[in-house]
């Protein structure tokens, strides 16, 4: 914290002052932010109040939603084929991840 402090004294009016425009716009994003997050919270707390209080809507709901249009799983491919063995078939499952260098 020392640092940053001598840092900040050692700056020029002209570079505190473009430190300062950004303090300020960051304050306005940040009250923008945080209503639309207090907005979001409002309407699920409304929403699960609604939820709570009617059973049977929530009946209907799953109801409909088991009905929507079925989305398929993605089939696997199994490992050691007849095909993987001739040879005319790449086998990818034998490929390693690649691993980050830190």
């Amino acid at each position: 914290n020392s640092m940053l402090k001598e840092r900040w004294f050692n700056l020029s009016d002209k570079e505190k002052q473009v430190w300062k425009k950004w303090q300020v716009w960051d304050e306005k994003r940040f009250k923008y932010q945080l209503k639309i997050f207090e907005k979001v919270e409002e309407d699920k707390a409304k929403n699960a109040k609604v939820d709570i209080g009617s059973d049977s809507q929530e009946q209907e709901h799953t109801k409909v939603a088991s009905e929507g249009a079925h989305i398929p799983k993605k089939k696997k491919r199994p490992v050691n084929t007849e095909a993987d063995k001739a040879g005319t078939q790449q086998s990818f499952s034998s490929i390693p991840k690649k691993k980050r260098g830190y």
